[in-house]
Parts: structure tokens; C-alpha cells; sequence
């Protein structure tokens, strides 16, 4: 989805992923109760399709969902937004390897999304990172930049301990036009300070 200040350079919901780690699989499934869906919106207008993919059977913190970026979508010295919802499932085992119990489960786990530049052997860039709880969806949010043009790139989910899994819906990446994005934003809060003008006016008449 393009709009006037941003550029979608990758944007899946279920198809296209391939598990990373030998123990890894991947199915998809939908989210059917919408009392589970996320009620905030990522981005504009864009709301939560309820497709997710789940990653189980992971071995290691390093498992997870990879999926590689179209050649040449990524441009230097452009500011990318990461935006979509992670959960996760399961995990009981692993909190209690942990020595946390149950309760360190329910706490939540560290799900961290990375750009991996060059291929293998190449260096990560941090998209972004967020604690996703079981049973429901987090929103995760980051920005990058790249200093110089990659040769390949792939977005690759993981971070959470061994053996829980991981779901991931509707994850964008977003060139953001910065200019536009203050122009959008200086539009809007134009449009408040008049309308709050207008409102102290009729309010003092």
C-alpha cells in the first residue's frame, strides 16, 4: 500500500516464509476470534488481516521465520519503519529450564525482528524488538537505515528462548518520505489548532 508520505518495500501476511533452524516448522493459520485481534492499526489504514504464521518446534534463540527482500527494494540513506503484531505460544518448558516457572511464561518473551544484510556471513541491522505474550498480540515498531546499498537482504524473526513458538502477522517494511511525514503531520496539527481556536471563540462569544 502506498500513500503520499511512505513506501511498503515488504509486506507478507502468511505466504513467503521459510523456517530458520533444522527443528523449525511453519504453518499457517487464522485468528478467528476477533476479541484477540489487535485494535491498533500499523501504519495507515491498515488494519489486521488475522492471517498469521506460527514457527514451532524451535531449537534456539537464534530459530525462527526468514523470508527474503525483493533486490534492490532497500535504498541507502532511507529511513525504514518496521511495523506488525507478534505473539507467541507455548513456552512452558523452556521457563521452567529458565528456573522462572509458569510465571516467567506468562511474563512474556523477547521477539526481535533483523535485517540481514549481504547474505550469510553479512552483517544484522536491528528492525526491532518487542516482549509478545501468549494469548495475545503485540505490536512491534523500529526504524533502520542502510549506509550503502546491499547486494541481498532477509528479514529474519526470532529471540525467543527455545521451544516456545512464535507467531507473526502482517509484518511491513515502509520507506518513510520524512519531508511528506512533516508535512502530513504539520497538516493535521494545523487543522487541531484551528479547530481549537474556533471552539475558545464561540466559547468567549
Amino acid at each position: 500500500m502506498a500513500c503520499t508520505h511512505q513506501d511498503v518495500v515488504f509486506e507478507v501476511n502468511a505466504v513467503g516464509w521459510a523456517p530458520s533452524g533444522a527443528r523449525t516448522a511453519l504453518s499457517l493459520h487464522r485468528e478467528d476470534d476477533k476479541a484477540r485481534l489487535p485494535a491498533a492499526a500499523v501504519g495507515h489504514a491498515h488494519e489486521p488481516s488475522g492471517r498469521y504464521v506460527l514457527a514451532a518446534g524451535r531449537a534456539d534463540e537464534e530459530d525462527g521465520l526468514r523470508q527474503a527482500i525483493a533486490p534492490g527494494a532497500l535504498k541507502p540513506r532511507v529511513t525504514y519503519r518496521v511495523a506488525g503484531w507478534i505473539s507467541v505460544a507455548g513456552g512452558e518448558a523452556a521457563a521452567a529450564k529458565e528456573g522462572g516457572g509458569q510465571q516467567r511464561a506468562a511474563d512474556g518473551h523477547p521477539v526481535r525482528i533483523s535485517i540481514r544484510v549481504g547474505g550469510d556471513g553479512g552483517r544484522v541491522v536491528v528492525g526491532g524488538a518487542v516482549c509478545a505474550e501468549p494469548g495475545r498480540w503485540a505490536e512491534i515498531k523500529g526504524t533502520f537505515r542502510l549506509s550503502e546499498s546491499p547486494r541481498g537482504a532477509a528479514v529474519h524473526v526470532h529471540g525467543a528462548p527455545a521451544g516456545v513458538d512464535v507467531k507473526v502477522m502482517d509484518l511491513r517494511i515502509i520507506a518513510t518520505d520524512r519531508k511528506a511525514r512533516f508535512s502530513h503531520l504539520k497538516e493535521k496539527t494545523d487543522k487541531v489548532s484551528i479547530r481549537y481556536d474556533v471552539e475558545v471563540t464561540t466559547w468567549l462569544l
